[in-house]
């Protein structure tokens, strides 16, 4: 018998594998991790389990580009507040800071042990926090 739980899940994994195959349109068959809008809404930033940032468009689905500087799986995404960066962190114990409009990286923070699983942007831009699988949460100064 399956419980309320359990036939959650079951509907999440349908939905995500089903995501992946629309999403990503032939440009890989990774696992995907953290997804983000742009706050403009035209665009999406999806990390995966192959160390790479995909930033797509948004109605068309088309890659934008690919940011590459991960070693190991992005555990999540985060637009900054203003749309011009982007923040990944990554089993790779990094906090990638990169622009928006191209994937020059910007910044790289180092210092925080665990796989890299969650990070997000204050309201403000100015700083970024981080959590990690070792229940671990870092703030970065952005600026």
């Amino acid at each position: 018998m399956c419980n309320i739980r359990q036939a959650y899940y079951i509907g999440v994994l349908r939905i995500r594998q089903a995501e992946k195959k629309a999403l990503l349109k032939g440009t890989s068959n990774a696992f995907l991790f953290g997804l983000s809008w742009s706050p403009d809404g035209k665009h999406i930033a999806v990390g995966d389990n192959a160390s790479k940032v995909w930033v797509l468009d948004a109605t068309t689905r088309d890659v934008v580009y690919t940011y590459s500087g991960h070693t190991d799986y992005v555990g999540d995404v985060a637009w900054s507040p203003d749309g011009i960066r982007i923040a990944s962190g990554s089993a790779d114990q990094t906090v990638q800071v990169f622009n928006a409009t191209d994937g020059t990286n910007i910044y790289t923070y180092r210092g925080q042990s665990g796989h890299l699983d969650a990070v997000t942007w204050s309201p403000d831009g100015k700083r970024i926090a981080s959590g990690s699988d070792n229940s671990t949460v870092q703030v970065w100064q952005a600026s």
